[in-house]
């Protein structure tokens, strides 16, 4: 890969003049090893990295984006974890082989990716699944998968469905504009961003079975408000 790179793919793109640019991934698997090798080989190679212009990591691949922000190049997160695992039929919650749950532990576990790989440095962060009819089953005969979307279509009454994780990722994107840094924040599970035009945004979770109140302070100034059990709250602070 490296090789094809630095001395095929890239030199002809440049030569022809095309603006087109060469992003290493998707990188999908450190379990085998393949892709982190082939990212290690690639980076490694002075001539390749001339050209590469960022990167793509799908969920298997959080624990190389700390090894990637020194290259100061866009770091994408490429896809989300669908949820519904078959290689973990006995899990918490089992495996249903007929439809996609696209329920609230769902969300709650969308959230929590969405969180750690924005904290480890990615430059953005793709769904997978934006609309998928209510089964939502891959087209695999071998091992049929029932997969999670932020949207769903009943293909019988023939209406949209909005899932609990769309409106995670909602909470995590209305407010946040292109070009937005992350921000640090103590105390509490939250996010925050402070936009080009100066705003803050803030998103707050309560992995609680109860209400909590909760006191936001942003720039020296303080907001009360309560975050429903199990859930989130967005501030967009002007």
């Amino acid at each position: 890969m490296a090789r094809f790179i630095g001395t095929y793919l890239g030199p002809t793109l440049a030569e022809r003049g095309l603006t087109t640019e060469i992003y290493l991934g998707t990188m999908s698997n450190t379990d085998s090893g393949k892709d982190g090798t082939v990212l290690s080989a690639v980076t490694g190679d002075a001539t390749a990295m001339r050209y590469v212009k960022g990167f793509g990591l799908q969920w298997n691949m959080l624990s190389s984006v700390s090894g990637l922000r020194s290259r100061n190049l866009p770091i994408v997160q490429t896809e989300h974890k669908c949820g519904n695992y078959p290689w973990n039929p006995a899990g918490m919650p089992p495996f249903n082989a007929s439809a996609a749950p696209n329920d609230h532990a769902y969300a709650e576990e969308s959230w929590k990716l969405i969180r750690d790989w924005i904290q480890a440095g990615v430059t953005s962060y793709s769904a997978w699944n934006m609309v998928l009819d209510t089964a939502g089953k891959n087209l695999d005969s071998q091992r049929p998968w029932p997969q999670n979307a932020l949207l769903t279509v009943d293909t019988g009454t023939k209406t949209l469905n909005v899932t609990p994780a769309y409106h995670v990722f909602r909470h995590v994107s209305e407010y946040v504009d292109p070009g937005a840094l992350r921000v640090g924040t103590t105390g509490g599970d939250a996010l925050a961003f402070k936009n080009p035009d100066g705003t803050i945004v803030t998103v707050l979770y309560n992995a609680g079975n109860a209400a909590k109140a909760t006191t936001l302070g942003v720039a020296g100034k303080k907001l009360q408000f309560s975050i429903p059990a199990h859930g989130w709250a967005t501030v967009n602070w002007k």
